[in-house]
Parts: C-alpha cells; sequence; structure tokens
C-alpha cells in the first residue's frame, strides 16, 4: 500500500512486518483508515531493545493525526458487542457490525491453598479486575468511545482476510438469501449407479466414540460431555435449546458406528424423511454434510454393503441423499471459512466420489481431488504440522486422509499418502506419553481418533523441532515430556482456534502431566470461553493483565503477536529455545518479552525471561498444575510440587512475588476442573526473571546468568 495512505511503517532487517501488506488483501487502490497507531507514539530514539536484536526508530510523520473530534456514531441495539451471534458463532460477529464502519465497506472489507502454606493466595486469573480502561488504547479510541474501538477491532481483524474470502462472504450470505430450496430439492436424482471403490484393510470408525449401542437405543445422546435424552431416532433434529457445536454432532452421524444396521437405517430414514433441505437446517450446512457424507459411505457401503444392497429401497433412499448432498456442497464449499473446513469439504468430495460409480460422482471425485491437491500443500506444512498449530485439528485432518487412502482410490490415495505420512511423524512429536494429544490452542481429548489409533510412529526418544510448524521439545526415556510454543497463532487469514499461548509450554514428568495448558471448554461466546483463549491460562508471560493477542468474540483476532528470532539447538540429548514475541507492543510502552528455554534430559527445565519497555509494567508469570497435582510446599520464591508417583522442585528467581492462584483446567469440551497455578509477579520497565523446574529434587538453586545446582550437580544455561 501506497506510504501515503498513513499506514507504512518502516522496518529494519530483523523481520518485523510492515503496518500493513496491501499483497495479502488486493486492496491497495482504496485508501486507509487514518487510526493512530500506538506504535507512533512511541520515541523516535528508542533505539535497540536489547543487544541481539536492534530495531530502528519509527518515525512519526508516517502516521496520520487522528482528524478533529466528531460526534461519536450513535449505537445500533441489534448489534451484539460481544462479537458474535448466538445463531451462527463462526460467521457472524465481524459482518453485522459493519453499519458501525462505512469506510470499511468503501474499503471493499466487507468484512486455595490450607493455612500452613507462607505464600500469598491470589484471586482467580479469571476475576481479577481488568486494568484501566486506558491501558493499549490510543487516544483516538479512549476519546471516541466504543463506536472507535468496534472499528478499531473490525478493521484489525478483516485486514488480514484474502480477497478471495472477501468475495466468498458476499456470495456465501447473498446466496443463502437468494437460492430457491424448494427447486433444488426437487430436482430428479439418476438411478443407483453401482459402487465403484475397492476398500483397503478394515475401516477405522471417526473420533472418540462416547456413544454406546445401548444407551443411543434408549434415546440417550453424549456430545461434549453433555447427555440429552431426544429418543432414538431423536424426535427433533434442531434441538434449539442445545449449543450450536452439541447440534453438529448430532447432525455428523458419527454415532451411527455404535448402532446395529436396522436401527441405524431407521435412524437415517428419519433424518431424510424429517430433516429436509430448508433454510436455517443446520444439517445442511457445508461442515456437517462432510462429516455425514463420510459416515453415511462407510457404514452403509463399506461396513455393511451387503445388507444396504440387498434392501433396494434404502439403497436408493440413501443414494438420493447423498446425491443432494454433494450437490448441494459442490454449490456451497467454504470459501469464505477456508482452513480445516475447506479441507473437510474436499475430503468428503473426493470420499463420495470414490464411493459410486457415474458422472455425478466422477464430478463429485474430480472437484474434491483438485481441492485436496490446492488445500494440501499449504495446509499441510513441510514438517508435518497443520497449519491452524491444533493437533485437535491435526488429528482429524490425519483421519480424513487415512480415510481417503482407505477408499482404494489411485489418483486419491497418491494425493494423500506423502501427507499422511508426514501429518502422523509430526502429531508423534505433539503426543505426551500418556498417548494423548498436546492441549496446544484449541486442543481437547475425546473429541477426535489418538495418534496411535492413526498410525503415529512410535516416537524417538530425545530433542525434536518443528521448524515450520513453531514446536519444540524433547522425550525422555524415563517418561519425560516437554512441548514449547514459539509457534504463530496459526494464518492470518484463519486464526480462529488460536489461543494466547506464545512461549507457553506443557511438561510432563515420569508419564503424568504436571505443568498444562487450559485446553478449550467450548465454543460459545462467554467467560469460558475468554478464559481458555487468554494468556492468563497459559504458561507464560502476561503484561499488564492483557492478552498477547486481541481475541474476541468466540473465534476472532484483532491484532496478534507474532514470534520473532526464533533459534533452536541442540545439546546433546537437551536443548536450547530462545525467542521473543511482539504480541505486547500495542501497549503503552511497547513491551517486548523474551524467553529462553534450557532442557536437560534427567528433567530440569531452566526458563528465563526479559520484558523490556519504555515504561514500568507488571508481569505475571504463571504456571498451571495439572488438577491431580498440588503444592506441597511454598516458601518464599520456591515450591515443591506433588504429582502421582513423584515430586518437582519449582525455584524462581528475579525481583518479584511469588503466590499461588486458583486455576481451571478444560481438558475435554464441555469440563472444567479446579486446578492452581504459581503466579510469580514483578513490575519495571527492565525485568529479568526466570525459573527451573527440577523433577525429584530436594534442592535447587537457580541462578539467572549460570544456571542450576540440582542436589549439588550442576546444569548450566
Amino acid at each position: 500500500m501506497p506510504s501515503t495512505d498513513g499506514w507504512s511503517s518502516a522496518r529494519t532487517a530483523s523481520g518485523m512486518r510492515s503496518r500493513i501488506s496491501s499483497t495479502r488483501i488486493g486492496i491497495s487502490r482504496w485508501p486507509s483508515p487514518t487510526v493512530e497507531s500506538s506504535e507512533s507514539q512511541r520515541p523516535a530514539s528508542s533505539g535497540p531493545r536489547w543487544v541481539w536484536a536492534s530495531r530502528s526508530a519509527v518515525s512519526s510523520a508516517s502516521f496520520v493525526r487522528p482528524p478533529p473530534r466528531t460526534p461519536m456514531t450513535p449505537a445500533i441495539p441489534h448489534i451484539d458487542r460481544s462479537g458474535e451471534s448466538s445463531k451462527d458463532p463462526q460467521l457472524r460477529g465481524i459482518w453485522e457490525g459493519l453499519p458501525l464502519c462505512p469506510l470499511l465497506l468503501c474499503s471493499g472489507l466487507s468484512a486455595v491453598g490450607d493455612a500452613s502454606r507462607t505464600g500469598v493466595v491470589a484471586a482467580p486469573y479469571w476475576r481479577v479486575p481488568k486494568e484501566p480502561r486506558s491501558c493499549g488504547r490510543s487516544r483516538w479510541q479512549r476519546e471516541r468511545g466504543p463506536s472507535a474501538l468496534l472499528v478499531s477491532r473490525l478493521w484489525h481483524t478483516v485486514r488480514w482476510l484474502r480477497a478471495g474470502q472477501l468475495a466468498a462472504q458476499v456470495r456465501h450470505r447473498v446466496g443463502a438469501r437468494l437460492e430457491r430450496l424448494e427447486t433444488r430439492a426437487q430436482r430428479p436424482v439418476p438411478s443407483f449407479p453401482g459402487l465403484r471403490w475397492t476398500t483397503q484393510g478394515a475401516w477405522l470408525a471417526p473420533g472418540a466414540q462416547r456413544n454406546t449401542g445401548v444407551a443411543l437405543a434408549a434415546g440417550d445422546f453424549v456430545f461434549l460431555n453433555r447427555k440429552e435424552a431426544l429418543g432414538m431416532p431423536p424426535r427433533t433434529w434442531e434441538p434449539h435449546e442445545l449449543p450450536r457445536l452439541w447440534v453438529y454432532n448430532l447432525h455428523y452421524f458419527e454415532w451411527l458406528w455404535a448402532l446395529p444396521f436396522d436401527t441405524g437405517a431407521g435412524a437415517v430414514r428419519d433424518w431424510i424423511e424429517r430433516h429436509g433441505l430448508a433454510r436455517g437446517a443446520t444439517g445442511w450446512e457445508p461442515y456437517p454434510i462432510s462429516l455425514r457424507l463420510e459416515n453415511w459411505c462407510a457404514y452403509f457401503f463399506g461396513r455393511h454393503r451387503e445388507e444396504t444392497l440387498a434392501d433396494a429401497g434404502l439403497r436408493d433412499v440413501l443414494w438420493g441423499s447423498i446425491h443432494r448432498q454433494a450437490e448441494r456442497l459442490v454449490a456451497r464449499p467454504e470459501h469464505h471459512l477456508l482452513g480445516n473446513h475447506l479441507l473437510e469439504n474436499a475430503g468428503a468430495l473426493a470420499f463420495a466420489g470414490a464411493c459410486f460409480e457415474g458422472e455425478s460422482a466422477e464430478r463429485w471425485r474430480l472437484g474434491g481431488l483438485a481441492l485436496l491437491e490446492r488445500e494440501l500443500p499449504e495446509q499441510v506444512l513441510p514438517d508435518g504440522g497443520h497449519f491452524e498449530r491444533s493437533p485437535l485439528y491435526q488429528a482429524r485432518v490425519a483421519w480424513v486422509l487415512r480415510a481417503l487412502r482407505w477408499t482404494g482410490d489411485a489418483a486419491v490415495g497418491e494425493a494423500v499418502e506423502a501427507p499422511l505420512e508426514r501429518m502422523l511423524a509430526a502429531l508423534a512429536h505433539l503426543t505426551h506419553p500418556d498417548g494423548e494429544i498436546a492441549l496446544l490452542n484449541d486442543a481437547a481429548f475425546g473429541v477426535v481418533t489418538l495418534p496411535g489409533a492413526l498410525g503415529a510412529p512410535e516416537p524417538p526418544p530425545g530433542p525434536f523441532a518443528l521448524h515450520d510448524t513453531g514446536y519444540f521439545g524433547a522425550r525422555g526415556v524415563a517418561g519425560h515430556y516437554v512441548v514449547c510454543d514459539a509457534a504463530p497463532i496459526g494464518p492470518d487469514y484463519v486464526p480462529g482456534h488460536a489461543h494466547g499461548d506464545l512461549l507457553s509450554f506443557e511438561l510432563s514428568f515420569a508419564g503424568q502431566r504436571v505443568f498444562v495448558d487450559a485446553g478449550v471448554h467450548d465454543y460459545e461466546v462467554g467467560e469460558a470461553r475468554r478464559t481458555c483463549r487468554s494468556t492468563a491460562a497459559h504458561n507464560t508471560v502476561e503484561l499488564e493483565g492483557k492478552d498477547q493477542c486481541e481475541f474476541w468474540g468466540a473465534f476472532r483476532v484483532a491484532r496478534r503477536g507474532r514470534p520473532r528470532d526464533v533459534h533452536f539447538a541442540q545439546e546433546g540429548e537437551g536443548f536450547r529455545l530462545e525467542a521473543w514475541h511482539d504480541g505486547y507492543e500495542r501497549l503503552a510502552g511497547a513491551p517486548r518479552h523474551r524467553r529462553r528455554f534450557r532442557w536437560h534430559p534427567h528433567g530440569v527445565l531452566m526458563i528465563r525471561d526479559w520484558v523490556t519497555a519504555d515504561r514500568s509494567v507488571t508481569a505475571r508469570t504463571r504456571l498451571h498444575l495439572h488438577p491431580d497435582c498440588t503444592i506441597e510446599d511454598l516458601n518464599g520464591s520456591t515450591a515443591r510440587v506433588g504429582y502421582p508417583g513423584g515430586s518437582c522442585v519449582v525455584c524462581f528467581a528475579g525481583d518479584g512475588r511469588l503466590s499461588l492462584e486458583p486455576s481451571r483446567y478444560f481438558p475435554e469440551f464441555g469440563v472444567a476442573r479446579d486446578s492452581e497455578a504459581l503466579c510469580f509477579t514483578a513490575r519495571g520497565a527492565r525485568l529479568e526473571t526466570g525459573f527451573c523446574i527440577a523433577n525429584g529434587a530436594r534442592v535447587v538453586r537457580y541462578d539467572l546468568e549460570t544456571g542450576a545446582d540440582v542436589d549439588g550437580s550442576r546444569c548450566a544455561f
């Protein structure tokens, strides 16, 4: 974008991005908003932040001053200020707020401890009073109030969306209103063409099966750890009183695999008869269609192939519904969302196309294959990680690729083979010794198939580095495991599953999770969702009570932090990792956080943190314990943590105060477990703190410069 727009910001070769990249959204011909950036208030002579990564001065002349104060735009009553509509949390929020920001429209962006402890017990981090409202806001935002904040938040969210994504949003919304569903539902379906596929090996049922045949026969469904008595078949396929994700799971039909053939066929017949194509029908949205196509095709024309083909009436009814669903998916793939949603669409089309003979099925197969060949090189990174940086969605995508290979289609199998092998190898590194995934970003247990069942190889002991994904760590023969997060929050145009976990980590000792990330409770707008995404819920440094990224709604991210200068080095069976991030540069004083990890293979993790700013800031370093762990002793800056089968010592260093906070752990959707967190609080403009975690130790002395003495053994930094 031309510098005359007032948004260009000179950066040095240290890798700092320009204030806006016009090539990302293709709107350089439009004027930009003249919002004053918090970075513009920074002294031009700020110079190097620290000796190893200097930053050039930012010219205040490169920012346009805000216009004279005008009356605030009146509030529009129907807009949900939380940023999301309760009816469609994944798609709404940005677009409903657009009446407040015509400038964006013109820019083409339609877019707790017992009494014996000596430490201080603090209030829960999710109940701590917010910082003063002026913190981290520009003068223009403070003066204009909520309207200015909404415009700023919208702008910093939609500016990263792709031009094609924006166009698809318009098509998706306008098309949904103009579409003649009655005509589409009455289109003739060709006669059953016969089966095409030659399946390979045993079918692997999707997900973690929580529903049993006995319970389902009694009409009890369990999704997201919530049990509902709907009957069998369900008395309604649209239980509006339940969370949207719960209803989605009902329409996925993954529970079909727990039923005998006759009961399953009856439930599917009922869905076909009573849940036809209609405006607002949950089951006819692209994502539920995608998962349902895979389950119906594999269940009826895979596992129960003979029974299905023997019943011509059932066969024809199934084929008619599958044809309509696939045609609907061809017409409405989720180009407006992209990411794992579009990959699911592609996989479902290729899967259904590989199942059947005929012209329609061949069109689905070729269309799905073309999408796969376009999306897989971008979504599956060279090191095998998924580009949304969630082990949960990585495992789900790996299952889809495995299912496509199972079809026996040569072209489809060739397209998915190499990405699948890379994904399984990376997924093995992101698995704790207990066999479950690391809870990085939006990740939870009890949703996807375990990595071992997917075919992930046994990970070797020693350090590992997923440089493209941004995850680093090590695995020991004694059941020790650490994974460190120096990853971007995800693709800029689809960051919905990101958490404020830059430079965080998870740690297991002797096969037991000890220090954990928050996990995820739900996808609904509310306190639980905000807590799970917050920086305070992760094992990293929180500054000024703010998050590293501006999270809003259920899936939105406005200004976001990025890891910088990531350096990893293997040292014997241990490793050293160092990085910093710019997530807090939007705050007054433009603070930065830099962290160095040092892992010793016998179970010693040392961390050193630097916080530098142009003014004093409050820094809180938190370590969240697994609920099965307890604080056995808290004395000064040292704590002893007990876990099933052992204990470890945590020793903090630096000028600050150690306290104990209540914490919460969300290992599964709908599950919240009470726990505790160690919190080390410091304040200043130049802070240097850190801590050492030593497994099985009795005495630990930790020095930020030289390292730790653990029971007389020296662990150098």
